[in-house]
């Protein structure tokens, strides 16, 4: 499971998605919270995943082998559900 914070990453567990340039590869690194390779930003209104740094999509490709880099087409492999069901509370 991932999650997208407000500090534009998205996260699973303490590692964060990163790419480090337009040609990849997107990989699970440390999260460090300082942007950069791991800052994205989610689109609700095309579920697009864009790489700040490249303006890429994060896309599965065209064979669903890895998660990789694409110019933003729109696409279906481009699309991504992020929802909001999770309720978290203190005791």
């Amino acid at each position: 499971m991932f999650a997208y914070t407000k500090r534009q990453q998205v996260m699973s567990d303490d590692n964060c998605l990163d790419a480090a340039g337009a040609e990849g590869p997107v990989k699970l690194v440390r999260c460090h919270g300082m942007g950069g390779n791991q800052a994205w930003v989610y689109s609700k209104m095309d579920k697009s995943i864009r790489h700040v740094n490249t303006a890429r999509c994060l896309s599965t490709g065209a064979r669903a082998e890895a998660p990789k880099l694409e110019h933003c087409s729109g696409d279906a492999s481009q699309q991504w559900l992020m929802e909001e069901k999770y309720k978290w509370q203190a005791s």
